[in-house]
């Protein structure tokens, strides 16, 4: 199985880092982790633009458009499913991915086994899954150091290991598509 792919786009992220420092507020804090929500906000029309246009490109909807600050060096995140996909109010996760564009500072994100009970994302509701990862020990079996443009399957147990800090990324969550990971590297990387 593939866990992500790693995108070859035009994509500045140095404007990306302009108007993180220029513009970063936190909105709101997921799991202990500072986000500034960029849709909406007129001074963000770089990254709104880019947004929109991976949605048309993909045909799909997206959520939880923001930065993530992971200030401290010891600011990992444990296996766990993404919960805040209930935001959708869709029980299953066949459909999800993530983009992540990296700013500053690096992290290991690892994907682990799935647990014993787990019949994976289109077959066990999600606030199953995240219960089953709560604590969990789960072995890795991938991972990926994201120092450009990546997709990763989200909709499987990860984890995230600080490397240096602080460590500043861009996260875009789409769902409703129903590409491969392949599929969708192909597209976003002729035409985004």
């Amino acid at each position: 199985m593939k866990f992500y792919a790693e995108l070859d786009t035009n994509v500045d992220i140095k404007k990306f880092e302009d108007l993180y420092n220029k513009y970063f507020v936190e909105d709101y804090n997921y799991a202990g982790v500072p986000c500034c929500n960029t849709l909406k906000r007129d001074e963000f029309a770089y990254i709104n633009d880019i947004v929109k246009k991976i949605g048309t490109i993909l045909n799909c909807n997206y959520i939880r458009c923001c930065y993530v600050l992971q200030k401290n060096i010891n600011d990992d995140l444990p296996p766990h499913i993404d919960l805040d996909d209930a935001n959708t109010n869709q029980k299953y996760h066949t459909d999800y991915y993530s983009i992540i564009f990296p700013i500053t500072g690096a992290a290991s994100t690892n994907f682990h086994e799935l647990h014993k009970e787990d019949l994976g994302p289109s077959l066990t509701h999600h606030e199953q899954r995240y219960k089953y990862y709560l604590h969990s020990d789960a072995s890795i079996i991938d991972s990926i150091i994201v120092t450009k443009p990546t997709v990763l399957e989200n909709k499987y147990p990860h984890s995230v290991k600080m490397i240096s800090a602080p460590r500043v990324t861009y996260h875009m969550k789409i769902y409703n598509c129903y590409h491969s990971l392949d599929d969708i590297k192909d597209k976003l990387d002729a035409k985004l």
